[in-house]
């Protein structure tokens, strides 16, 4: 979990890195005021909405499109099919943590989508909490399993593309 760590630090730095361009730049500003103007706009359209809208289909094409959306990420370098292969041991703990960050944001991913969507579903049909929240998990998993999906097939295709030494260190990452 070592080389997990070290690299997830450093895809950290560069978030921040990027984000301190993003809010220099004045785009930050911008996306604010398109937030706020979206929700008054959203909050006006719900308002005036008519109880027999199909939000339930919207929902179920949201459930479609959710897990398609994702690209995994590995925390992998290039150098890693050479610099890694002595410490297999390592890979497996290594891949736990690269699944583990991309369930994570697969998870708020999906909480924000339905952040949005749940006012709609809500206003048109009758939903007691518990449908709520069962319609929130069910949003997370088919997240999480999209995207975990996409980043164990990314294992297995670039294994394909890769020289027999890399395509050993690629199956030995998978389990």
């Amino acid at each position: 979990m070592n080389v997990f760590k070290q690299r997830f630090g450093v895809w950290v730095e560069d978030v921040v890195k990027y984000s301190r361009y993003v809010a220099n730049g004045g785009l930050l500003f911008t996306l604010y005021f398109t937030l706020i103007y979206g929700a008054f706009v959203y909050n006006q359209f719900l308002t005036d909405l008519d109880p027999s809208f199909p939000s339930e289909w919207i929902v179920a094409l949201i459930w479609l499109l959710l897990p398609l959306g994702h690209r995994p990420r590995t925390l992998i370098q290039e150098a890693d099919q050479v610099f890694l292969l002595p410490r297999l041991g390592e890979i497996q703990a290594f891949m736990t943590g690269v699944r583990l960050f991309n369930v994570v944001f697969a998870a708020v991913r999906a909480i924000l989508v339905m952040l949005v969507v749940l006012p709609l579903l809500v206003r048109t049909q009758a939903l007691t909490s518990i449908e709520v929240g069962a319609i929130l998990t069910t949003s997370v998993l088919i997240s999480a399993a999209g995207r975990l999906a996409k980043l164990e097939g990314v294992n297995t295709s670039s294994c394909r593309a890769r020289s027999r030494v890399a395509s050993s260190w690629c199956s030995a990452c998978r389990y």
